[in-house]
Order: structure tokens, then sequence, then C-alpha cells
């Protein structure tokens, strides 16, 4: 009788266990498609424009080779100056991607936008100065975009102008800013600006006229630009034309010596 009620209680046990399973799957499968559906509507609601800006510490790469205690407080104080001049520009920084920030600018106009996302280049290039340990550079573009918060609380930004924006970051130099022809055109410091080329970035399905900021850093040219667009393969191939090139003049070169 003993083994018989206790085979019970561990079978019992056992469906109670299988139970509770059940019905945990039953509460996060639930709260998972209630994620799902706030997702779908955000990613349906586009909002802006808005100006887009990535800002990214310099030299960050051969300050991380120091210990973490060294470097740490100044990555922190770079954060926390850019966000303070975003604030003072009526911005929201969106999130934090290791050292570099991406912030938003709203405004009901076009031009009020652009004019403090340029306000905060200068304000942030002074309080970088007054610690006198950091160099940031900037990207900046402008459009429509959807804000999304995932399963956990964290926030984002997605759109074009969020994407082209991030490639633009790519090929800063320390200490300059560079923008998209849609930013600059909206811009009351028009002439403030000067046109590098027009890029496609790896990415982006069309191309765009590439600006940068006067005065802000050493000037970038279009040279330089294309090379840090093309691909690698690309820029294998234009070498070895090159090459080929001036083999020829070399021959011919040659020949003519000979005559």
């Amino acid at each position: 009788m003993r083994k018989e009620q206790s085979l019970d209680s561990v079978v019992q046990k056992k469906r109670d266990y299988e139970n509770s399973v059940v019905r945990k799957r039953r509460v996060f499968e639930r709260r998972e498609r209630r994620e799902f559906e706030k997702l779908k509507r955000q990613l349906s609601q586009s909002r802006g424009p808005v100006v887009v800006a990535f800002i990214d510490l310099c030299g960050s790469t051969d300050l991380k080779r120091q210990p973490q205690e060294k470097w740490l407080p100044i990555v922190g104080e770079f954060l926390l100056d850019v966000t303070r001049c975003v604030c003072r520009q009526k911005g929201g920084v969106v999130k934090y991607i290791g050292d570099e920030v991406l912030a938003i600018f709203e405004h009901s106009s076009k031009k009020v936008m652009i004019s403090r996302a340029e306000t905060f280049v200068s304000d942030c290039e002074a309080a970088l100065r007054k610690h006198g340990c950091s160099i940031a550079k900037y990207a900046f573009d402008i459009g429509r975009v959807v804000p999304v918060s995932v399963p956990g609380g964290a926030s984002d930004v997605l759109g074009v102008c969020v994407d082209r924006c991030a490639r633009i970051g790519k090929l800063l130099s320390p200490g300059t800013v560079l923008a998209s022809a849609d930013f600059v055109t909206g811009s009351s410091n028009h002439s403030g600006w000067r046109r590098i080329a027009n890029v496609r970035p790896k990415g982006i399905e069309k191309p765009f006229d590439l600006f940068q900021l006067d005065g802000v850093g050493e000037r970038i040219t279009a040279r330089e630009i294309h090379a840090r667009t093309g691909s690698s393969a690309s820029l294998m191939r234009k070498v070895s034309r090159l090459d080929r090139q001036l083999e020829v003049c070399r021959e011919e070169l040659e020949r003519l010596r000979r005559r």
C-alpha cells in the first residue's frame, strides 16, 4: 500500500511539474505575441523628418589597449560631454554604441533642427577642448525614422537616413564633420559646407552628395572618400590597371630613347 501511495505521489508531482511548464510556456507565448504586435505597430509608424547624428570618439582603439581603469573614465567623460551638449540643444540620445553616440534632433522646422545640430558641434568641441583629452568626429543626415523599443526596454531608431548616417561615419577623419546633401540643403549656413564628392557607400541604394563642414578638422579630398568607399577588390583592380598603364609608359619611354 505504501509503495502504491509513493508511486502515486511521484506520478502526481510529475503531472504538476508538466502542467506548470505548460502554463509558463503559454504565458511566455502570450507575452511574446504582445511584444511582437507592439513591434509591428511601431514599424508601421514613421516619424520625422528628424536630424540623425553619429558622434564617435577618435583614437579609442589605441586608448583601449591600456588597462580598463585608465581608459574607462575618459570614455565615460566623453559620453557625458556629448550627452550634455545634445540635451542643451534640445536633442535626445537614442543609445550608446561603445564609445559612439547615436542622437536625434527634432523640431517642426527643418531649419531649426539643422541649426541646433550645427550649434551642437561647436558646443561639443568647446566641451571636449575644456577637458583636453578627447577628439570627436561627427556625421549628420536627415529623414524619416521609425522609433522602436525591443523587449527588455532597449530603444532604437530605424530608417534609411540612419543607415546612411552610419555609413557617413565610416568616412570621417579625426575631428571632422560630414553630412549628406539633404542635411546641407536645409542649413542656413550653406556656404560653410564644402561638397566633396558624390558617393554610394556599401549597403546604400542611391548615391548622394557628401559635404564637409569647413573650419572643423582637416580637409578631406574626393580621392580619400572614394578610396574609403571602394571595396578592396575594386581598389586592387584599379591598382592593377594603373600598374599596366605604367608598364606601357615605361616601354614607350624606352623605345623613344633607343631612337
